[in-house]
């Protein structure tokens, strides 16, 4: 197929096995979007509505007050980590907590510059990776929605290994 002869032209390493991934992610959403469909005929839209309102409300809260409690340890307000991957390229976070807020500000624009190998990310994966660092901080059960990120804003620059622009 294309997308198989898309796979090796990249380098991709297995084949089969990304193919398999992908097809496992198309039936996941189409299995979710059968669920929400079948949610909405029982309830009614207004009502599904107001309820996935709700958790994103719940879950943006929950971040905020994870965030006003971390800013308000002994911890700093303002965080920086580097880490290099396999290629030398180097993800720079510089991590800001606004204890009154209970907003954080992730900015990676110190990241390196995008690379020709196959190690950048779409913003989507570091927009992934940030609600899932957030999701785990949480100690309630909800489910991952864009209500963790609201309290957020994630600073990437155009062209960076975590932006890149091809």
């Amino acid at each position: 197929s294309a997308l198989r002869q898309t796979f090796k032209a990249g380098g991709a390493r297995n084949v089969d096995e990304n193919l398999s991934d992908i097809k496992a992610q198309i039936a996941a959403n189409q299995k979710g979007a059968t669920l929400i469909e079948a949610a909405e005929h029982y309830y009614g839209g207004d009502v599904l509505y107001a309820y996935m309102t709700h958790i994103q409300a719940v879950s943006a809260a929950a971040v905020r007050q994870k965030i006003r409690a971390l800013a308000a340890s002994p911890q700093p307000s303002r965080l920086h980590a580097r880490d290099r991957m396999d290629d030398g390229n180097e993800i720079d976070l510089r991590l800001t907590l606004d204890p009154e807020s209970g907003s954080a500000v992730f900015d990676f624009t110190h990241s390196a510059d995008q690379s020709p190998s196959n190690q950048n990310a779409p913003f989507s994966v570091t927009y992934s990776a940030v609600i899932y660092a957030l999701r785990s901080l949480i100690d309630e059960p909800l489910p991952l929605n864009g209500g963790f990120l609201a309290p957020v804003t994630i600073l990437l620059r155009e062209g960076s290994l975590l932006h890149p622009d091809k």
